[in-house]
């Protein structure tokens, strides 16, 4: 009963899906969607996506405020390109996504160096610790083996040794 209530006063509109990532030409598009497909066409293939983003340099380096939009939300990466936003604020033009895509994966390879050091540390503490060495004899061996500062090679310490 409800539903033959509801269908009478909802219309039935047609609705054309497409999934931009099995199109094969693009130019179809003629508005900055056809940019932002290609983006999400190429989301999984980092190469492929700095291809495409380099290819087409002259749109990406001056996206108006609703295209860079659009391709946040698409993305599914609201929370890195909103950092990206918030540098390019005070630039007249649009924003650069050139570069922003640049710094991107610049702090994603600062951040997994950081990640791999942090591990190596980590292993080094609970080895020399399951070796039996002390906590003074660890900590001046990660200040010599590492480069650290007294109060960085405790830091690590304090994070990754075992309390026993």
């Amino acid at each position: 009963m409800f539903e033959k209530v509801t269908l009478k006063y909802v219309p039935n509109y047609k609705i054309n899906l497409i999934d931009p990532r099995k199109l094969e030409d693009l130019k179809c598009f003629k508005t900055d969607l056809q940019m932002v497909f290609g983006m999400l066409k190429y989301k999984n293939s980092k190469v492929k996506m700095k291809e495409f983003v380099n290819k087409n340099k002259a749109f990406f380096s001056q996206l108006d405020e609703d295209t860079y939009n659009a391709a946040k939300v698409m993305l599914g990466s609201e929370r890195s390109l909103k950092a990206i936003n918030e540098l390019n604020d005070n630039v007249a033009g649009g924003i650069d996504m050139c570069k922003a895509l640049e710094d991107l994966y610049q702090d994603g390879v600062k951040e997994g160096i950081s990640q791999g050091i942090s591990q190596g540390i980590e292993a080094f503490v609970l080895d020399y610790q399951e070796e039996g060495f002390c906590r003074e004899k660890i900590i001046s061996k990660l200040m010599k083996r590492f480069s650290l500062s007294d109060e960085e090679a405790k830091a690590y310490y304090e994070q990754f040794a075992e309390v026993a």
